[in-house]
């Protein structure tokens, strides 16, 4: 008896080791399972638990983080810098 599993169950495990060049990638999510076929890798004959799906992968790659630039930083310090704070309860002449 397979029984369809919820959101919340099809969860995806990435995993590795130290000495191993290889990634294996275990899910039952169809959306990660469609975006791994599409980029070419094909399922593991594997006995996996119903709705689970292996694909070892020889390479994986993480996007990086956008470093932001210094003047960014700086224009949004000046943004948040208030000058009439600042000038009051000076006297102008």
């Amino acid at each position: 008896m397979t029984r369809e599993l919820t959101r919340e169950e099809q969860e995806t495990i990435v995993r590795t080791n130290a000495i191993s060049k290889t990634w294996e990638v275990v899910t039952a999510d169809p959306k990660i399972i469609r975006q791994l076929e599409r980029k070419g890798w094909t399922r593991d004959e594997r006995k996996n638990p119903s709705g689970y799906y292996s694909f070892t992968i020889d390479r994986l790659s993480f996007p990086r983080k956008e470093k932001r630039k210094l003047g960014s930083v700086l224009a949004a310090r000046n943004r948040s810098f208030s000058v009439e704070a600042h000038t009051e309860g000076k006297k102008t002449d």
